[in-house]
């Protein structure tokens, strides 16, 4: 069984290190689909029917979206990282692909 440092002080074991890339990938995946759902509920408030709504409405609308958004990317974080690197290795193999077409 390996050790990974993580930190200056924090050595973990390959089970503990999987669960710490894991939970870091949900943080951020969190933190990156509340962004993307805050923000385009704002630019959308017309759209839903919220535009002349009072300001804590909105606000409740903005932060509960935000939060459902974040925990569904959240919980599809395999599916998101496997998609992800798969498109990844695609465009890899396709500009290697192009360049060698081109040059033909």
């Amino acid at each position: 069984m390996a050790l990974h440092r993580v930190d200056d002080k924090t050595v973990l074991n390959d089970d503990e290190y999987l669960a710490h890339k894991d939970d870091s990938w949900a943080i951020w995946l969190f933190v990156i689909g509340a962004l993307v759902a805050g923000i385009s509920v704002f630019q959308n408030l017309e759209f839903i029917g919220l535009i002349d709504s009072p300001k804590w409405l909105k606000f409740t609308v903005i932060i509960f979206s935000s939060f459902i958004i974040g925990y569904i990317f959240a919980k599809l974080r395999e599916l998101i990282r496997t998609a992800l690197f798969l498109a990844i290795t695609i465009s890899i193999i396709g500009g290697i692909g192009y360049l060698i077409w081109s040059q033909l």
